[in-house]
């Protein structure tokens, strides 16, 4: 996620497995494992990780962005996802289909829980090589992912 100030400058939060961002009143407590509060018109933008796994860069308008966002596929509801976009990224390779899913350079976001759910809404061994998946195959896996 990116959060872009009237600046220019931005902050880059990748969650990671127990990141949270809430909005809440300025008058509400503060949880336990807040890390960051960030002052709004009408309340406090809040970060609380219970293990610390999230990270953040503040990115100075014209400096490079060194989060690694520009690596990122797209997001599993973005329209671009769909049968085609995923067999041009996948029909040629002889990796797994649970490792291609894991890939944040194909798809953004996907973890090793919802690369399970995934497959398993689709019908698809998790073992299965990337290039012996059908047309129809590739059709399941556009419809299930943004559902998990």
């Amino acid at each position: 996620m990116r959060l872009l100030f009237d600046s220019g400058d931005s902050l880059t939060v990748h969650l990671r497995m127990t990141g949270c961002l809430t909005v809440e009143p300025q008058t509400a407590p503060t949880e336990k494992h807040t890390h960051v509060i960030l002052t709004l018109d009408d309340g406090e933008l809040r970060y609380e990780d219970v293990r610390r796994l999230g990270k953040m860069w503040f990115i100075r308008c014209g400096e490079e962005d060194i989060s690694g966002a520009k690596e990122l596929g797209i997001e599993p509801f973005d329209g671009a996802l769909n049968a085609a976009y995923l067999r041009g990224n996948c029909k040629n390779s002889k990796k797994p289909v649970k490792t291609t899913l894991l890939d944040q350079s194909i798809v953004a976001g996907i973890g090793n829980i919802y690369s399970d759910e995934i497959l398993f809404a689709a019908h698809i061994r998790p073992d299965r090589l990337c290039n012996t998946l059908t047309e129809s195959d590739f059709e399941r896996l556009a419809a299930v992912i943004p559902e998990d």
